[in-house]
């Protein structure tokens, strides 16, 4: 029998591996392969590494998963090799005498000193005819011309001060070869060629972006220490990287070296960048990842709570939004701070305790008490200047200044009107009494057919030599008193019975 079973399944196995929903064979035994039906509406892009669902999504926990970080940066510095000729005045020059300046392998300009008028060269070397009078400049000169005729696009010959000649290989990153001199005066010498001075340390970081703009946290700091002190076409940083599964661009930062530091290039869709001096705008290298990103129509999400807010952030579980029928808040380490309620509830509102709304952090609006806004922050021992201003006019054309109106509180009908109330502090009898606000001056409604007034509210009969800053006006039954100088009173009798 158990020979039988295992006929059957030999037979079995070619037709079930081709079953929708077959079998596999394990160590242990056989295993049934479970083919997940077709989800309408749901497809999978693997290139970009994303789902797109059409229709609803229901999960108790759905997690969206942003781009890799991006990996390091290969920085590969890539300098123009050098070299250099020291002439040397005719007068000590001899005909025959002959250098190689070799620019690339085995591509070479081999040069002969010929005494003019010129006898011509041995071994098809290119004759520099001089004369005995020329001086070591004009030997450089004539040099350059010839260096640049002769070398074409591979090599630069150019001035490189008194009796200098510079040599600058065309292709940054070319190897060249090695000049060599057979010239019998002494001060007569070649170099080259080799990669000219480059110590400067430059720092770079790269950031994958989705299509929608949004960004990956930097990638790790890749770092040279060989690189040009001045970057150029000459003598660049070569970078490269490799690509992040789903990113359709990438950000590359420049974070130390250069002149300038922050983005050097932008939305760049190759993995290769050459800086050759690219101007950095001062951006700082993001940190946190932003491609995490859920796009609907709509996203529906629990009401939450002020300790846990249904919409927060990953640094911070206790910091986010919360709902309410009625209203949107906003909390902050699980204390609620504001909330925008419904008209018919308030409207914006600053909730919690000790709450207060902030400009430039120096101007505030607080609630010290119920129905009572204040300017300021809380009270405290040192508090902050606060000046209440309404817009001025600017410009050069004599431009006229708004009104600023105050309404005080009206009434309706026969009911009484309201009234604007200042009140300003009386000293307190101690260092630690807090002052009494006391009311000074009342801006009073009127009654039907009557008029408002300006009502001083404290009276007071003061001695003509007591203490008053000048301009302060104050009344008793009798008279009607004026400051007119620090300790100088004078007073007016009221009369009546008009």
């Amino acid at each position: 029998m158990k020979r039988l079973a295992a006929l059957l399944l030999l037979v079995a196995a070619p037709l079930l591996a081709q079953a929708p929903n077959g079998w596999q064979e394990l160590p242990n035994g056989w295993s049934e392969i479970q083919t997940p039906p077709n989800a309408p509406g749901l497809t999978h892009s693997a290139a970009t590494d994303t789902t797109t669902a059409t229709g609803s999504i229901v999960a108790k926990n759905l997690t969206v998963s942003g781009l890799a970080t991006p990996g390091s940066i290969t920085v590969t510095p890539t300098l123009s090799k050098v070299g250099s000729i020291t002439t040397v005045a005719g007068a000590s020059l001899v005909d025959g005498d002959y250098f190689t300046i070799e620019y690339a392998a085995g591509l070479t300009v081999p040069i002969e000193f010929d005494a003019t008028p010129g006898d011509g060269t041995t071994g098809g070397r290119v004759p520099y005819v001089f004369a005995p009078g020329d001086t070591a400049d004009q030997i450089r000169d004539g040099l350059i011309t010839l260096l640049n005729t002769a070398a074409g696009t591979q090599l630069t010959a150019s001035s490189g001060g008194a009796a200098t000649v510079s040599l600058v290989l065309d292709t940054p990153g070319a190897a060249g070869g090695t000049n060599t001199e057979n010239v019998a005066a002494a001060g007569f010498a070649v170099t080259g060629f080799v990669n000219p001075t480059a110590a400067t340390t430059y720092t770079y970081r790269l950031v994958a972006r989705l299509a929608d703009g949004t960004t990956t946290e930097a990638g790790a700091a890749s770092t040279t220490a060989a690189g040009h002190a001045t970057l150029s076409v000459a003598n660049y940083n070569a970078l490269s990287a490799s690509a992040v599964t789903g990113a359709v661009a990438y950000d590359w930062y420049r974070t130390v070296g250069g002149a300038t530091q922050g983005k050097i290039a932008s939305a760049t869709t190759a993995l290769s960048l050459n800086d050759t001096g690219l101007a950095g705008g001062g951006e700082t290298a993001p940190t946190a990842d932003y491609t995490g990103v859920v796009t609907a129509d709509r996203v529906l999400v629990g009401n939450g709570t002020a300790a846990q807010p249904s919409v927060a952030g990953v640094s911070g579980a206790t910091t986010g939004l919360y709902f309410d029928p009625n209203f949107v808040a906003v909390s902050v380490g699980g204390t609620p701070v504001f909330a925008a309620f419904s008209v018919s509830n308030g409207g914006f509102r600053l909730i919690g305790t000790g709450n207060y709304y902030s400009i430039n952090n120096d101007l505030f609006l607080s609630r010290p008490a119920a129905a009572t806004l204040q300017l300021g922050a809380a009270n405290a021992a040192s508090p902050v200047a606060q000046t209440l201003k309404f817009q001025d006019a600017t410009g050069t054309n004599a431009n006229a200044a708004a009104t600023a109106t105050v309404k005080c509180p009206a009434g309706t009908g026969t009911g009484t009107p309201g009234a604007c109330v200042f009140q300003a502090p009386v000293g307190g009898s101690s260092g630690s009494t807090a002052h009494t606000q006391t009311d000074a001056l009342k801006i009073v409604g009127a009654a039907s057919g009557g008029v408002p007034a300006v009502v001083l509210a404290a009276t007071q009969s003061p001695a003509s030599n007591a203490a008053c800053t000048a301009g302060t006006i104050t009344w008793d039954a009798s008279y009607i008193y004026i400051c007119t100088a620090s300790g100088a009173w004078k007073r007016a009798a009221l009369t009546g019975g008009y």
